[in-house]
């Protein structure tokens, strides 16, 4: 059965995950699956709002160059919803260790944190990173791993954070830039991903079995749906956000 929920109290547009396609990713590995898909919106979304950031010269100045805008529900073409994170809730663990990947990037670049959505492995290295030269903060609020509260005063300045627990929705807030948020995702597992500007995502390696998928978006909830993978399965899996 279908189930949703929405821990945000709003009354929520509709989402749908459509044209989830799982194909068999080549011949030589029959029991090992590529999952791709994207995530769409329909409903009315609001005017995006250029961000005041006449509290900081800088920021001003960033802010006029690159022209942010407030915009939590955005879309691109068709309707594909950006920044959604979908994922496999308790997915088999992945190969080798978290330590050996690739660190990930949190960046504060003109005055906004970027990406805005971070998804991470357990013991993947995040790097913290100030690109702008005035003061920023990454206040992160967990629940399942240790938070963390770290003053950034210098253009160039870098922090190393780990998290040992898999958590979803983890927050980050500047307490200095009210307009600077973001979130981060922590999983034991490697069937995660985030839909790009046009809504698409995809995982691979998934082995034939039943799952249950999961859409979050850090405004509108979360939804979740049974899936079953056979080899050489193709089935369509939707979400729907609604009110």
């Amino acid at each position: 059965m279908k189930t949703k929920s929405n821990t945000f109290g709003l009354m929520v547009p509709i989402i749908a995950l459509a044209f989830l396609a799982v194909t068999r990713i080549d011949a030589d590995s029959p029991e090992h699956i590529a999952v791709s898909g994207k995530v769409t919106f329909r409903g009315a979304t609001q005017s995006p709002e250029l961000i005041d950031m006449g509290s900081n010269e800088y920021c001003l100045v960033a802010q006029s160059a690159a022209q942010h805008r407030s915009q939590p529900i955005s879309t691109g073409a068709e309707n594909g919803l950006r920044n959604v994170l979908v994922y496999v809730r308790d997915g088999p663990r992945g190969a080798g260790d978290s330590e050996d990947l690739a660190p990930v990037l949190l960046d504060q670049k003109d005055c906004m944190y970027t990406p805005s959505v971070i998804v991470m492995r357990t013991s993947q290295q995040l790097v913290v990173r100030n690109s702008d030269a005035t003061l920023h903060n990454v206040h992160v609020y967990a629940t399942e791993n240790r938070g963390f509260n770290i003053g950034q005063p210098f253009q160039g300045i870098e922090s190393n954070k780990t998290f040992d627990n898999p958590e979803v929705g983890i927050q980050i807030k500047c307490d200095v830039h009210v307009w600077m948020t973001g979130s981060i995702a922590v999983f034991d597992h490697d069937f995660f991903a985030v839909t790009d500007d046009d809504g698409h995502f995809s995982m691979e390696n998934l082995p034939p079995g039943e799952y249950t998928l999961v859409a979050w978006h850090q405004t509108l909830g979360t939804m979740t749906q049974p899936m079953t993978i056979t080899a050489g399965s193709t089935p369509e899996v939707h979400f729907e956000f609604e009110s």
